[in-house]
């Protein structure tokens, strides 16, 4: 069975299936103008003129259900005739919302997810192809309305416009577009107030915000009084927001509790708390009244609930909140939030949830936490954990079913059937294996539920129960299980497996079975492993799953052993272009620090040079600095000036000061031309300073002119973080007299980047004083609590107190506590009594109790009033 086909391919077997057995083919309705089509049809790309004989079928038989032509009654598949030819006046389908049938040319086929209608429509494939039922007047006045273009119809006259929308359902005006509706409904004038609500609905539907601003809060009002819930039917969610929103909350509030309840239920219910908040979604409930808000739906109810507080749902009687519970689906509960939904259990009870069944049970104590789940004996999740079935357990979460397996005790729940067991594990996150749920406990369950039922768990969670397992637990899988649970994972599982875990599946099923399953399979396992792992291969395997791989599998998967042990082995004869994106994929899934250590310099080297510039771009910019790191002057100096600017704007200063050499940086920096370097904006230029040696920072100066000083003039402050102190100290010597020419955010920055002893030590008390002058209150923060204080030492406390009182402010509020006890009572009493009130107020919490608790009682009381009074203010302020 299957698809109805590709272009140009099968319709599929005779026996094929039509949808999901069982299903309904579309649920008709929907919060966003369309239908549920989960069990419906897939048309995607189906040729009618290219299968094997005629588009047969005109008689759908549910071979499960006798016979019924009813798709909501079957219990089988829908099969066809292909010995008959299309007839659409003797096809029948039958409308399960109608109770009725209705011939083919009552039917329109649209694309659900492009929205074209038209089957010539160039994009009329883009997507599967879903049916809804409508009638022939909605069709022709949509056919109609749609000849013309916006501005035509204020010349037609309201009779025209109303005539139309009198006729159109919501799908005819969405597809009719927002500027032809806002026209029809300008050129009806109050003819508008005469249209029925479904087609009032509809047409506000149609609009957007900016025409429902226009068309106004009371026209909305007065227009909405007369509807009924069933208007509001096929409103998009985003349609029933911009109403609300346009009537503004108290206007909505005054609504019938039928129509609020009505646009409430249209809207997505996951937008409650975010766009409508607490207190608007309780006002809204109230004025709809319980009863009403039972009639949204169980996904509406339950969002509102979990915009409501605990309290507010205590506040209901018990007997509603049972009401409200019946009127939920189990994945409606995960709307509630842990709090609501632990607050409803409480409310109602167990036993009402119980008899409700495990669907229900499932969904409640699935929107739980711990915290939620605690209020359950044993007894209790015993008896929740008999109602459910395994597909239920599905919708636990991972407290809850954590809460459940400790609770009740896995020697109990190992005699369960394996489809419960397997439910109540896979609800888990299997990162929590062998962590906040014992090894052994995960392999008993395993063990207990058996192999082919541990396959529906998902490929996560199988990676997950293999990945804790130890080698005698993986010997008891043999090679074709070992297959199919490979065949169950994507590329990320593998991930949870582990090494060891890892490599015994791959030894137990075989190179070739991974081989089958493709580029990002292989590139999971094998990512996967470690080096022990990874020797299993020869280079004829390694060669044969690198061309299997594509650039993403390998930049998504592969962890730096397995990219070593596959890069060494198969770098060498890799000229094609294609392979120059993985080999970039390779090298840049290795930490940098391993280049010319875990990886010899010249395969990086050669793997780098086989790739393009815009290859090689894509290994980031850690692992770029990385590679250039390991270059010697000649072989940087062979690359272009713009290659060399390209890869460095893609680094920061950080990837270039912690992975280049300084040769490297050197030769990278004395390739560019002043106008590159200032056009570097990540704090490149102070990582290729950090990254050299003092000599070579001696060495630019020694070129004259602006080099060294435009360069660390075009530095921004925060750019100095990457320049290390012998760097910082290097760039102060070798520009002495050019200091004065940089911004105080500069200097800041420099000084910043030294150490204390290097300010003490060779920077005299008058340059220190100059230096802290050209610094502003607000640039103080750039040096530094350590060279804050060596600046203070440096200076002497009569100099510090010579400066502008908001550069003093700016100092002290880099000191910490430690800092202040450094200076001495003396020192930062003298500096408190030279700060005015203000500057004292403005100081951090920390800056003000670190000042004040070396001062000494004398001090405090020499302070003036305002002086006193900012100190505390400081302190309380943020205190």
């Amino acid at each position: 069975g299957g698809d109805m086909g590709a272009p140009g391919g099968d319709m599929g077997a005779p026996d094929g299936d039509m949808g999901a057995p069982g299903s309904d083919m579309g649920d008709m309705g929907g919060k966003d103008g369309g239908f549920d089509f989960s069990g419906g049809f897939d048309f995607s790309g189906a040729d009618p003129n290219s299968i094997g004989g005629d588009f047969g079928a005109e008689k759908f038989d549910d071979l499960g259900s006798f016979g019924s032509a009813d798709p909501g009654h079957g219990g089988g598949d829908f099969a066809f005739d292909p010995s008959q030819s299309f007839d659409p006046h003797s096809t029948g389908f039958y409308d399960a919302g109608a109770g009725q049938f209705v011939g083919a040319e009552g039917i329109q086929f649209f694309d659900a997810q492009g929205g074209v209608i038209d089957a010539d429509h160039a994009q009329a494939m883009g997507g599967d192809f879903s049916f809804e039922f409508r009638s022939d007047e909605a069709m022709g006045a949509y056919n109609e309305a749609a000849g013309f273009n916006p501005g035509d119809f204020a010349g037609k006259g309201g009779d025209f416009s109303f005539d139309l929308a009198q006729n159109m359902d919501h799908t005819g005006f969405h597809d009719l577009g927002k500027e032809s509706v806002f026209s029809m409904f300008e050129a009806m004038g109050d003819k508008f107030n005469d249209l029925q609500g479904g087609q009032a609905a509809g047409m506000f539907g149609g609009m957007n915000d900016h025409q429902l601003g226009q068309v106004g809060g009371d026209q909305i009002f007065e227009s909405m009084g007369g509807w009924s819930k069933d208007d509001f039917g096929g409103m998009s969610g985003g349609s029933a927001m911009s109403m609300f929103e346009t009537m503004g909350k108290d206007q909505a509030n005054s609504l019938g509790g039928e129509q609020l309840s009505g646009l409430f239920g249209a809207m997505d219910p996951s937008a409650f708390q975010d766009q409508i908040g607490h207190q608007g979604v309780m006002d809204a409930f109230n004025s709809m009244g319980f009863d009403n808000a039972l009639n949204m739906g169980g996904d509406s109810l339950a969002g509102m609930f979990g915009a409501m507080d605990a309290s507010d749902i205590r506040g209901l009687d018990n007997s509603q909140m049972g009401e409200a519970f019946d009127k939920m689906a189990g994945a409606d509960f995960g709307l509630m939030g842990a709090e609501s939904a632990a607050a409803m259990m409480d409310s109602m009870g167990i036993d009402h949830a119980l008899a409700g069944g495990g669907e229900q049970m499932a969904g409640i104590m699935g929107a739980m936490d711990a915290t939620g789940m605690s209020q359950f004996d044993p007894g209790q999740m015993t008896q929740a954990f008999d109602v459910m079935s395994g597909a239920d357990l599905g919708l636990m979460g991972t407290d809850a079913a954590m809460s459940m397996m400790n609770s009740i005790g896995i020697d109990q729940i190992a005699i369960e059937t394996g489809d419960k067991l397997s439910g109540l594990l896979g609800a888990m996150d299997p990162t929590q294996y062998g962590q906040d749920v014992t090894k052994e406990t995960v392999v008993q369950a395993f063990d207990a539920m058996g192999f082919d039922q541990a396959l529906t768990m998902g490929g996560d969670n199988l990676a997950g129960v293999l990945g804790v397992m130890d080698s005698s637990d993986l010997a008891k899988l043999d090679g074709d299980q070992m297959g199919q649970a490979f065949d169950m994972m994507a590329g990320t599982d593998f991930g949870l497996m582990g090494a060891e875990s890892a490599a015994a599946m791959m030894e137990s099923m075989g190179f070739d079975h991974a081989l089958v399953g493709g580029g990002e399979q292989m590139a999971g396992i094998m990512g996967a492993m470690d080096a022990t792992g990874m020797s299993q291969f020869d280079p004829g395997q390694m060669t044969q799953a690198f061309d299997t791989m594509v650039a993403s599998d390998i930049r998504s998967f592969m962890g730096a052993d397995s990219a070593i042990a596959m890069l060494d082995t198969v770098v060498a004869g890799q000229t094609a272009v294609e392979a120059g994106d993985k080999l970039a994929g390779l090298v840049g899934a290795i930490d940098p620090t391993q280049y010319g250590h875990d990886i010899s310099k010249e395969t990086v080297l050669d793997a780098f040079g086989a790739m393009t510039v815009d290859q090689a771009l894509t290994m980031g910019g850690e692992q770029l600095a990385g590679v250039i790191g390991i270059m010697d002057t000649q072989q940087v100096g062979n690359m272009t000036p713009e290659d060399k600017a390209a890869f460095t704007q893609e680094m920061t200063g950080q990837d270039i000061q912690q992975f280049m050499s300084s040769d490297s940086a050197f030769s990278m920096f004395t390739s560019f031309t002043m106008e590159q370097t200032s056009s570097f904006q990540d704090g490149q230029l102070g990582g290729m300073f950090g990254a050299m040696d003092a000599d070579k920072i001696t060495e630019i100066a020694s070129f004259g002119g602006e080099v060294l000083s435009g360069a660390v003039g075009s530095m921004p402050g925060t750019d100095f973080q990457n320049v290390g102190s012998d760097s910082a100290m290097a760039i102060y010597d070798s520009m002495a007299d050019k200091i004065g020419n940089l911004e105080g955010e500069q200097v800041a920055g420099l000084l910043g980047a030294m150490d204390h002893d290097q300010i003490t030590q060779n920077i005299d008390s008058s340059q220190v004083f100059d230096l802290a002058s050209s610094i502003q209150a607000t640039d103080w923060g750039l040096v530094g609590g350590d060279s804050t204080l060596a600046m203070m030492e440096g200076m002497g406390v009569s100099q510090v107190v010579e400066l502008e009182g908001t550069q003093m402010a700016g100092m002290v509020d880099n000191l910490g506590a430690d800092q202040f006890q450094s200076l001495g009572a003396d020192q930062v009493g003298q500096i408190a009594s030279a700060l005015e009130g203000d500057q004292l107020a403005g100081l951090s919490n920390e800056a003000a109790v670190g000042m004040g608790t070396p001062m000494t009682a004398d001090q405090f009381g020499q302070l003036a009033s305002d002086q006193l009074m900012g100190m505390t203010a400081a302190i309380d302020a943020t205190g």
